[in-house]
């Protein structure tokens, strides 16, 4: 399908539409390490001052390239806007920018993912729902990316009307047994006549078109926010596509019930019968809303030699009219229904808009969400073995810089280069209107870069970074070498130095302890002869 149509086919479904605390001075301490200089300052991704940006989405291609798609209102006409960074979000590109629907519209989900381990093969795909104002009915639509231009290649979905909500994942590093190149998939809630359903759909065949479908679920209550990610493990490398939801008794309702099931026991296959989540804890029935998944997917099994998938939502009160984070982690995710209930709460802050991801690199879950009472956007990670579920590593209590935040939103992506995450979320700007911001674990304050002038010396790999207690240097010499390595920190101070050691030609290690200094940001600085190369290196407690 040509891309001229796939515009007019979505005008017209739209159309159609219209016919339906720390105390003491050393935390303080660390507390000024783990706000100020483990990230940078934020960035705006597309600054168009006056240009009122919503539901920001961000991705990361397999070679760390980063995308980020919004739309923004054009004489009440909705524009869809894709931008690109090859620098891990230092600047971004514009590579697309046109209407998406008919005036009156507007667009209230937007997903992406980008697909493909080679740059001739590299898509990106965005998802989302539109609503036609006057009559409050909405349709889905999927768009394939060209990840090179940004070129507008087809529309290979909609959903007919009314489409509630729609997720979309790809296999990524990753690719499932039988597809070609990759895979990718998408589910969605709609209504058929009166009873509400969850419908998957995937691709084989790198996203030129969708080809299975199933329906995993109907009720005559409201299904609402769905989420979709994709899992796979050594004991389990075939893949498959996990799936989550919630379901109220009607679209007013705060709160609901969620499920869960996945494909088994392929990507494409069909899906395993839901499980209500909510049913582990009789003071949770029916008080949770807006959930989130995220699955193992890389190449370490889990001490259960089996695959972790984790579901984040809220927990509403209805006494306070507040929420909280909980979460359901299941271990043995393929071949059992044993989910373990945790809660991440801070005590009576609301907490909501939660969102996760997985570091495929040192298998670790990715967690942010909105601090609206602090107006503040935590991050935190977890080990896939999650021996404690309700313990979580706090990175930094507040990434973002400023606290202009009313409904920001927050998604977190893994940088596969940087191997570490990527944040995106919507500031209010001056003038009442918002706009996409961007910032990284990588990111470093404004005049602190890696550097070098490498000729004979070249670092391959430090893991696992971020890190606590040691990390790993890789690095290759083109000739027998002293090497020397130097720790700096963001204030430009040397805090520790290697003695000179002697190493061969060719590709070495070394280990670095870190077990000693505070949380934050640094420079590793490798010499070799007259020539360097300069790294950063993140540490967290």
């Amino acid at each position: 399908m040509k891309p001229a149509i796939f515009l007019l086919l979505f005008i017209i479904l739209s159309f159609q539409a219209t016919l339906q605390n720390h105390s003491s001075a050393d935390s303080r301490q660390q507390d000024k390490f783990r706000n100020s200089p483990l990230f940078g300052d934020n960035i705006i991704i597309h600054n168009v001052p006056g240009q009122d940006q919503n539901n920001i989405a961000i991705c990361s291609a397999f070679n760390g390239w980063l995308y980020a798609t919004y739309w923004y209102s054009n004489n009440t006409v909705p524009y869809l806007v894709l931008v690109k960074s090859t620098d891990h979000g230092k600047t971004w590109v514009k590579l697309y920018d046109d209407m998406n629907a008919l005036q009156n519209t507007i667009i209230t989900i937007l997903n992406i993912t980008a697909c493909g381990l080679d740059t001739s093969d590299l898509k990106v795909f965005i998802g989302g729902c539109s609503k036609y104002t006057p009559t409050g009915n909405s349709g889905g639509f999927i768009g394939r990316f060209n990840g090179n231009n940004g070129v507008l290649e087809d529309g290979i979905f909609n959903g007919g009307w009314p489409v509630w909500d729609l997720s979309i994942a790809g296999d990524n590093l990753y690719p499932a047994t039988n597809s070609n190149p990759f895979s990718m998939a998408v589910v969605y809630s709609r209504q058929l006549g009166n009873t509400d359903s969850v419908i998957v759909y995937t691709s084989d065949n790198g996203g030129l078109y969708l080809n299975r479908h199933y329906n995993i679920a109907a009720s005559g209550n409201y299904i609402g926010k769905v989420s979709i990610s994709y899992g796979r493990s050594p004991a389990y490398p075939g893949g498959r596509y996990f799936v989550c939801w919630e379901e109220k008794q009607n679209a007013g309702s705060p709160c609901g019930h969620i499920y869960t099931s996945h494909s088994e026991p392929y990507f494409n296959s069909p899906f395993t019968a839901p499980v209500q989540l909510d049913n582990l804890d009789p003071t949770i029935i029916n008080k949770l809303n807006n959930p989130s998944i995220s699955c193992q997917a890389n190449a370490a099994d889990n001490d259960q030699a089996n695959l972790s998938e984790l579901i984040v939502c809220e927990k509403y009160n209805a006494a306070n009219h507040q929420s909280g984070i909980v979460g359901f982690v299941n271990k043995t995710a393929i071949t059992s229904s044993s989910y373990q209930l945790f809660s991440i709460d801070t005590g009576t802050n609301n907490n909501i808009q939660p969102d996760i991801n997985f570091n495929s690199f040192d298998s670790t879950f990715l967690l942010t969400y909105f601090d609206s009472t602090n107006t503040r956007l935590p991050f935190l990670t977890n080990n896939f073995n999650l021996l404690n579920p309700s313990s979580w590593d706090l990175v930094s209590d507040k990434y973002n810089a400023d606290n202009n935040l009313s409904a920001p939103s927050p998604r977190v992506t893994l940088d596969y280069d940087q191997r570490s995450a990527a944040f995106a979320w919507l500031a209010d700007q001056t003038g009442g209107y918002k706009a996409g911001m961007f910032d990284a674990q990588f990111n470093f304050p404004v005049g602190i870069e890696e550097k070098g002038n490498s000729q004979e010396l070249f670092i391959s790999r430090i893991y696992p970074n971020p890190a606590s207690t040691s990390v790993e240097i890789e690095f290759c010499l083109k000739e027998k070498e002293y090497v020397t390595t130097s720790v700096i920190n963001t204030l430009g101070q040397c805090v520790d130095v290697s003695v000179n050691q002697l190493y061969p030609k060719g590709l070495n290690k070394m280990k670095l302890d870190i077990s000693n200094y505070l949380p934050g940001i640094y420079l590793l600085k490798v010499r070799a002869g007259r020539y360097f190369q300069v790294k950063k290196i993140q540490i967290f407690k």
